[in-house]
């Protein structure tokens, strides 16, 4: 039988037979966990932070510029997790001139857009 690791104090000090926290190389690990998990933190904010004004600039293109037929997509679009392809969409909005040139675009077709637009 597998025994699933318990990372409590208390848990650890029962296989150590002493207190990590109460040892100084303790107290710098702990340190150092604490920096890695809030920093962590803060990239997955800054992260949802993106995904969600990226969202929210797709939403209002679509309405403004293709009305209830750009609306209707942006159930499938809140489900992209990926920023490079919601930006790709926030981009092709600004291109595009019918919905279906937003379905049928990829990165590389913006890449080749913005390119020919400078």
């Amino acid at each position: 039988m597998s025994r699933i690791f318990d990372p409590s104090r208390e848990a650890i000090k029962e296989i150590l037979g002493f207190d990590l926290a109460e040892t100084r190389a303790g107290q710098d690990i702990f340190q150092e966990v604490i920096k890695k998990v809030r920093q962590d933190g803060i990239e997955e904010g800054i992260k949802i932070g993106r995904l969600e004004g990226l969202f929210e600039a797709i939403k209002l293109g679509m309405g403004l510029k293709f009305g209830l037929e750009g609306i209707k997509l942006l159930p499938r679009i809140a489900k992209e997790k990926d920023i490079t392809k919601l930006d790709t969409i926030k981009t092709a909005i600004r291109l595009a001139t019918s919905v279906k040139d937003i379905l049928a675009t990829s990165v590389k077709d913006i890449e080749e857009l913005l390119e020919i637009e400078s």
